[in-house]
């Protein structure tokens, strides 16, 4: 087994300004790497930010320790449609040669992929079995059971394809929950599979609460997800408040997907204490959680939900503040209720308005609980407690590489 470790983790595009669920990962999962010895490398294919937005960031730089390098060598994203393709054929160009120099210098040892395009899946499988290094898929929910509405046929094939083809496209498998290891096992029993939950940099969250903003609920998430938002606000709107308690929405989608949450919450009795948040810089995320009273992140009786594991839940601990869900899914192996979470027994308004209730009613016993929840997260969900697995793991797959002809089942 090698002494030293150098990998590449690709896939997507964004890292590390962007404020996706998926780059927060990547952000952990490398620093946890690079704190356990390892020469991490973050490789975006191409830029996707607004000169407006973003004036300031650069190609590639050193982001909070983790190095990352974008093959467009630009970090925006171009207006015109023609110079948009001619970056894309730019991108392959340079993210080869940039793999072939780090192979030259002895730096690639395992490229790590997150990506929901199959075709992808299949050019960085191309390029393990060339420089002979291992394949790790980033398993983070089975998208063949995603929500369809919104979805184009392609990303759905697609997804479809991934899920049933995933025990032969990669060489290792670190998986975000039981559901989904359950899933690789199920379909090969023999290949390498981690499981590491939801990581989080929880120094990032050493910040003083804001003892000025009113006590509130937070939910902070997709406004694709209307039917758990609809659901937190139906609950809210059933429980006893003091006139001060608000509901805060930390939430991101298009306008027209925000505007039907508006459109809802403005129908609530409640609707003059709901509150809505958009595009806020990390650094203001991590305040609003907290100051924060309770955060909220219940989960469906659904495979999709079953098989998640929400970034977010690692962020809320990390906040010292109670978290509240629900008796399903990966989260039930943590949680306790009345002990580091409060926990409704199943996915039901009612159930889920009682602990938001007794919250409000108990406020020092809730504070108690999100403190045990901090240590929960802190144990756990902190990158520096699964950066020597993810290390050990990665090394244990080199010269296990998939041959260079797979047979792929169809969808």
């Amino acid at each position: 087994m090698k002494d030293s470790l150098h990998t590449v983790h690709t896939g997507i595009s964004g890292f590390p300004y962007a404020s996706l669920a998926a780059i927060n990962k990547q952000i952990s999962i490398n620093k946890g790497l690079i704190s356990a010895g390892v020469d991490a490398i973050v490789l975006n294919r191409k830029g996707i930010f607004s000169p407006q937005n973003h004036p300031e960031i650069s190609d590639h730089g050193n982001f909070e320790g983790v190095p990352y390098f974008t093959a467009t060598e630009s970090p925006y994203r171009p207006g015109s449609f023609m110079k948009r393709n001619m970056l894309k054929l730019k991108a392959i160009r340079n993210e080869l040669k940039f793999f072939k120099k780090l192979h030259k210098e002895g730096r690639l040892d395992a490229i790590i992929i997150d990506s929901q395009y199959y075709s992808s899946i299949r050019y960085y499988r191309y390029l393990a079995n060339r420089f002979k290094v291992p394949l790790i898929y980033h398993f983070v929910e089975l998208r063949s059971k995603l929500d369809d509405e919104g979805r184009s046929f392609s990303l759905k094939t697609e997804a479809r394809l991934i899920d049933k083809n995933v025990h032969k496209l990669f060489d290792g498998i670190m998986a975000i929950s039981e559901v989904l290891e359950n899933h690789v096992k199920k379909l090969d029993p023999n290949v390498p599979v981690l499981k590491i939950p939801a990581l989080t940099d929880y120094y990032n969250f050493q910040v003083d609460k804001n003892l000025d903003v009113l006590p509130h609920f937070l939910y902070c998430g997709s406004a694709a997800y209307k039917e758990v938002i609809f659901f937190i606000l139906d609950a809210f709107d059933k429980i006893r408040t003091p006139d001060e308690f608000e509901m805060h929405l930390v939430i991101r989608g298009t306008q027209e997907e925000k505007q039907r949450i508006y459109d809802y919450a403005a129908s609530k009795k409640k609707a003059d204490k709901i509150k809505f948040f958009s595009n806020l810089p990390y650094s203001e995320l991590v305040q609003k959680y907290i100051d924060a009273t309770g955060l909220l992140i219940p989960l469906r009786p659904t495979i999709q939900d079953a098989a998640r594991f929400p970034h977010k839940v690692s962020e809320y601990l990390a906040s010292h503040n109670p978290l509240i869900t629900t008796h399903y899914g990966e989260l039930k192996r943590y949680f306790v209720d009345g002990d580091n979470g409060l926990v409704a027994s199943k996915y039901d308004i009612d159930e889920y308005a009682s602990k938001m209730q007794w919250l409000v009613d108990h406020p020092e016993e809730a504070r108690e609980i999100g403190e045990r929840g901090y240590e929960l997260g802190m144990q756990n969900f902190h990158f520096e407690s699964m950066g020597v697995q993810m290390r050990d793991f990665i090394l244990s797959l080199i010269g296990r590489q998939k041959p260079q002809d797979i047979e792929m089942d169809t969808v």
